[in-house]
């Protein structure tokens, strides 16, 4: 053993060398609970300084650490420079750690890592290029969504537009598009302009300005009057309506429409112009589908505009008006509120809440009443205010009106457009007025907002005082129900269509495929079955002979399987053709797997004749059909006749549903699609890996745990594929295939490590290309997933092209108190060193640490451990290493990575708690440090 020796004087600094091995000025070691131990152990020398360069000379030791931390050059830099060959980091150089949710990636952190490693005379080792984990699954599954449904050319469904084209300006004003009306709007008068706008090259905003050109003082613009600036709007590159409302201040007789600082062409389509309360759309040349453009300019800037045709694509939604009531409690509930009924009456001078009267409505609903006041001044004395405090009508604006009246007295009012009740904005709402009978009666209104009430109306108010001239002392009672205001909104909503879906493959048995036809004849076998011959007009289809002499109805039993388990309330329809050898009956059950009962009844009692007939029934299932997971079989009893043999015949059986589902206007991408794009994604990502790095990284895990711990594929464990469970994880091989994901990382990875090396005289030929995985050293399964690992890379390289150059195994492993289990280990360890050896690839211990088993099964924590305890970890990692060197020739040894450096605190993420370093958490060398110089030396 080499030991470096120092002189009792120098203690002090002993006991700062062996915390951090080189001197860190910032550094504070805690006093150790040993001074003993650690003077022991500050005689050893960096563990690099005991390897046997001549008899391991390619063999790297290396330490797995935080890039960050490393960068700072402080007690972790030190220790790995001072200790080791080779850094590995953790994470930083990982998919997720270097690509944002949006695809962005950021290699400042892998660059400044490398350089620092190669500035410190060290290498460092690539972890990870393709792996599942840690990796932007938001992202990558954007990639692969769905994309939208090809155009048909020949579909007939075509629209014109008109289209303006120009570089960006520096102002909004540059580009405008001009539309002059055919006639001039009123001043005062408040307008709609609806515009469907997209840009074909970029996003960007448009905007309108209404201008009078026939103004004396046109483009005086220090104060003209003529040109109102209305608002900007979003203009994206699909078709968006956008909407401009206003008041016209000048009686214009121009739309600008500006956009100069958009880049590229802008669409313009369907503009329609409405005044308030008015449909009329003031726009001629609105929707260019004859190609003219009748009204159009451009402004002096001249931006080129066109009319241009696209083909349409079937649009998944629709455009509907969705009404909803703005009144709350319009059935006038008993104890809920009637803000939105005040009354001004004779009964209180002043506007007050309406109080509801129960039962005295149309067919006993409730209403309320107004009592009119005698000898009134005006019409409005006596006034109901129908309000909408949470509303605000916009000019223009539809709505839908309805209520119940009656009075004592046949009479009309008069209707008012007010803000808040009481606050007037115009002498009109209604059109026509109410008239009241002295029978409840419905009246209703559909029409749009007037113009007046200027976006601030929230009031429909009645004067109820029409009788104040024609019978001015006479008093009248009103009475109104079931006031409903309605507001109405166009909605997108999915368009909806019918589509079929079968539970039943193969449904005319003329293929080969019999998975959902299932018989067990007489309390035998169950049997899959199709079979030629015995169906109509001697087509292929079912037969199953029930032998005379049975206990049960269901000693033979014939099951249509389903593909999938109906849920309760679940409409299917059943059709099968059907005969026997002799008239016979069968009764049928509901069943989730075949045989696994459910409910005595499923679909009825279909009577046999020796003739071929049709059988059909429209089947709800229940609860007691779906039981717990769902009608999954359809069951045949067919023993019901015992004292004779009969067969029975199945053909053409179809089962399905007809379900309402949202059209949608995308498609999936294809596999072929798929692939090609993930391996776009991967180009991007290994191309700027390479690049950060400089051609300095020269080993790298290419592929990180690829094989699952289960499954069979040819007598190995197959790979690793997503799942519910796994959501935030991302598999490439889920989109590229299980051999071509790893061809093309390793293929990828050759190509850009080259690449950087281009202006450093080419390709050094140094790259090597691992594929690391763990628990390759299990003996539960004896060592069967190493055994998988070496077929899988046998499989890859196939193509003649990949070659993968190592293995990496990880080795979390754990020292065991129980002999047996220890013994089990070990043997294990060992062969997976052969094992791997046998390959002629490189060999790593890729991600080493240890933890400690109790007697109990149980981790031992940090307070656990005793010095005797760590020195039967330093004798076993002393052996792992001794069977590394002696069982992978010495041309194959890549080298051994500790994962962690110093012990694992409470709550860390990794190993919380346990005795996994070489180092304590203050940086004192522990026994284990003893055991590697031991392992190493040798």
């Amino acid at each position: 053993m080499n030991k470096k020796y120092i002189l009792p004087g120098a203690f002090a600094i002993l006991m700062m060398a062996s915390c951090a091995d080189e001197f860190d000025p910032e550094f504070v070691a805690q006093k150790p609970a040993n001074l003993e131990k650690m003077a022991e152990l500050a005689e050893f020398q960096p563990l690099k300084e005991y390897i046997d360069r001549s008899a391991h000379p390619d063999f790297k030791l290396g330490a797995a650490l935080s890039a960050p931390d490393f960068s700072k050059k402080l007690t972790e830099y030190n220790v790995a420079v001072t200790n080791f060959d080779e850094v590995v980091a953790g994470n930083a150089m990982k998919y997720a750690s270097c690509v944002d949710d949006k695809g962005n990636m950021d290699f400042g952190t892998v660059n400044t890592f490398v350089l620092d490693a190669v500035d410190a005379g060290i290498t460092v080792y690539g972890h990870t290029l393709a792996w599942h984990a840690q990796q932007r699954p938001k992202y990558l599954n954007s990639l692969l969504a769905d994309k939208p449904k090809p155009v048909d050319p020949n579909s007939g469904k075509k629209n014109k537009y008109i289209a303006y084209t120009a570089p960006a300006a520096p102002n909004n004003w540059d580009k405008q598009a001009l539309y002059d009306l055919p006639t001039p709007l009123q001043q005062g008068v408040t307008y709609t302009l609806s515009v469907k706008v997209k840009g074909k090259d970029s996003d960007g905003v448009v905007g309108l300005w209404p201008i009078w050109n026939a103004s004396d003082n046109k483009n005086e613009w220090g104060g003209s009057n003529d040109l109102q600036y209305l608002a900007e709007n979003p203009v994206a590159k699909e078709w968006t309506t956008v909407k401009w409302t206003w008041e016209a201040a000048f009686p214009e007789d121009c739309l600008q429409l500006v956009f100069g600082k958009f880049d590229g062409a802008i669409c313009f389509d369907d503009l329609v112009l409405t005044a308030a309360g008015s449909e009329e759309n003031l726009i001629a040349c609105g929707n260019f589908e004859d190609g003219a453009m009748t009204g159009w300019r451009n402004n002096w800037n001249g931006p080129s505009f066109a009319v241009e045709e696209e083909v349409l694509g079937e649009s998944n939604v629709e455009y509907v008006t969705v009404f909803t009531n703005a009144i709350t409690n319009s059935a006038m509930e008993a104890g809920q509120s009637t803000e939105c009924f005040v009354v001004r009456d004779a009964i209180s001078a002043d506007d007050h809440p309406a109080e509801v009267i129960v039962g005295e409505g149309p067919d006993g609903a409730n209403c309320i009443k107004v009592v009119g006041k005698t000898n009134p001044a005006e019409e409005w004395d006596t006034q109901f205010f129908i309000y909408t405090p949470n509303k605000q009508w916009e000019a223009g604006e539809k709505y839908k009106l309805s209520m119940w009246v009656k009075a004592t007295k046949e009479i009309g009012a008069d209707t008012q457009v007010h803000s808040t009740p009481g606050n007037y904005k115009h002498w009109a709402m209604l059109s026509p007025n109410p008239t009241f009978t002295t029978e409840w009666k419905k009246l209703e209104w559909e029409s749009t907002i007037p113009a007046e009430g200027g976006g601030e109306q929230q009031t429909i108010a009645f004067n109820l005082n029409k009788n104040k001239s024609s019978d001015p002392g006479t008093q009248i009672t009103y009475y109104f129900s079931g006031i409903e205001w309605y507001y109405g909104e166009e909605k997108e909503v999915p368009k909806m269509e019918i589509v079929v879906v079968d539970y039943v493959n193969n449904s005319d048995m003329e293929g080969d495929d019999a998975a959902n036809f299932v018989r067990k004849e007489n309390n035998g076998a169950f049997e899959n079955v199709i079979e030629d011959g015995v169906g109509v007009n001697g087509s292929r289809g079912v037969k199953v002979l029930s032998k005379a002499g049975a206990s049960e109805d269901w000693d033979t039993q014939f099951w249509i399987k389903l593909n999938e388990p109906l849920a309760e309330g679940t409409v299917v329809n059943v059709k099968f053709d059907y005969k026997a050898s002799v008239p016979a009956n069968a009764d049928t059950q509901a069943h989730g797997a075949p045989g696994a009962y459910q409910h005595w009844s499923c679909i009825g009692s279909p009577a046999f004749t020796t003739e071929w007939q049709t059988y059909s029934k429209v089947l709800t299932v229940d609860a007691s059909m779906a039981g717990g997971n769902g009608l999954g079989s359809i069951a045949f009893n067919l023993s019901k006749d015992r004292g004779q043999d009969v067969t029975y015949y199945f053909d053409n059986i179809r089962v399905w549903s007809e379900v309402e589902q949202e059209v949608k206007s995308t498609i999936p991408l294809t596999p072929e699609e798929k692939h090609d794009t993930l391996v776009w994604a991967m180009d991007k990502w290994i191309a700027g890996m390479m690049e950060a790095c400089e051609g300095h990284v020269k080993a790298w895990d290419v592929v990180n745990e690829a094989i699952a711990g289960d499954g069979n594929d040819g007598g190995f464990y197959t790979l690793q594929h997503g799942s519910a469970d796994n959501a935030n994880d991302f598999f490439w091989q889920d989109g590229m295939g299980d051999l071509e994901y790893v061809r093309q990382a390793v293929r990828l990875a050759r190509k850009y490590y080259a690449k950087s090396l281009e202006e450093k005289g080419g390709d050094d030929g140094k790259l090597k290309l691992f594929i690391n995985d763990y628990n390759l050293e299990s003996d539960w399964d004896n060592n069967h997933k190493v055994k998988s690992l070496i077929n899988w890379i046998k499989r890859w390289e196939e193509d003649g092209v990949t070659k993968i150059d190592g293995i990496g195994t990880q080795m979390h492993i754990s020292y065991y108190e129980d002999a047996k289990i220890l013994e089990s280990k070990k043997n294990a360890i060992v062969n997976s060193f052969k094992l791997m050896a046998a390959t002629g690839k490189l060999v790593r211990i890729s991600e080493l640490d240890m933890g400690y088993v109790k007697k109990d099964g149980k981790d031992a924590t940090l307070d656990e451990m005793t010095d005797d305890m760590e020195k039967q970890m330093e004798e076993y990692y002393k052996w792992i290493i001794e069977q590394y060197f002696a069982n992978v020739p010495a041309n194959q040894q890549y080298g051994i990575t500790q994962w962690c450096l110093t012990d694992s605190p409470k709550g860390s993420g990794w190993r919380a708690d346990t005795p996994v370093g070489i180092w304590d958490l203050n940086w004192n060398r522990k026994y284990i440090y003893r055991g590697w110089t031991e392992g190493l030396a040798k």
